[in-house]
C-alpha cells in the first residue's frame, strides 16, 4: 500500500521519501523490495532534478533583483515590481485601491504583506511618511 502511494506521488514530492529510504539503504539487500523503490524513487527524482537544471539554466546567471515568477495579486504595481531590477519600491496609495490616510493604515498594509508573503519571492514591508502622505515600502 505505501509502495503504490510512493510510486504514484509527484518527484517533486518524493524528497523526504528518498532520504529516509537512502538513510537505511545500507541494511537493504540488493533483492529487496526496499531497495528495488528506493531505487525507482531515485529514478524519478533524478529525471525530474534533470528537468528543474534545466529550467535554472534558462534563467540568467547574473545577480538581479527581478523575481519573474512572483505576483502580487490584486496589486498591479507590486507584481511589475517584483519582476522588475529595482531594489525597492514605495507604494503610492492615490496609485492603487489602497488609500492609506494615516501612519497605521500604511503600517497595517506592511504587516499584511509581511504575513502573508508572495510566493516565489523575497521583500520585507514597512510602512513610510514623507511629502504628507503615509505609504507602505517593499525592499
Amino acid at each position: 500500500m505505501v509502495t503504490s502511494k510512493l510510486e504514484k506521488m509527484e518527484p517533486s514530492e518524493l524528497g523526504p521519501f528518498g532520504n529516509v529510504l537512502a538513510k537505511h539503504g545500507s541494511v537493504f539487500e540488493l533483492e529487496s523490495e526496499q531497495f528495488a523503490l528506493l531505487s525507482r524513487i531515485a529514478a524519478k527524482r533524478v529525471e525530474w532534478l534533470k528537468g528543474e537544471i534545466e529550467e535554472l539554466d534558462k534563467l540568467s546567471k547574473t545577480f538581479s533583483w527581478e523575481m519573474p515568477y512572483a505576483g502580487y495579486y490584486g496589486y498591479k504595481e507590486i507584481t511589475e515590481f517584483l519582476h522588475g531590477p529595482q531594489q525597492s519600491m514605495t507604494l503610492r496609495g492615490e496609485e492603487s485601491d489602497e488609500k492609506f490616510s494615516t501612519f497605521r493604515d500604511a503600517k497595517k498594509f506592511a504587516a499584511t504583506c509581511n504575513q502573508d508573503p508572495i510566493p516565489e519571492s523575497s521583500y520585507i514591508a514597512k510602512a513610510i511618511e514623507g511629502d504628507g502622505a503615509f505609504r507602505p515600502r517593499l525592499e
